[in-house]
């Protein structure tokens, strides 16, 4: 696993975390789910912007 500096902890409880992920990119990290023990990861979002937009479904009405 990276530095501290290379994984930006969003949420999490010691084993399982939602991160933004520097360790590839200076400019805007995925946004990641890792699992600590089994080194297990999934990339949640390309971005930060595109995981918020990926959590509502927005519905307008005019």
């Amino acid at each position: 696993m990276g530095t501290t500096e290379e994984l930006i902890i969003i949420s999490g409880d010691g084993h399982l975390w939602i991160a933004l992920d520097y360790r590839n990119c200076n400019d805007e990290p995925p946004v990641k789910y890792i699992e600590s023990d089994g080194g297990f990861t999934i990339e949640l979002a390309n971005n930060f912007n595109s995981f918020l937009t990926g959590l509502c479904n927005w519905e307008y009405e005019d």
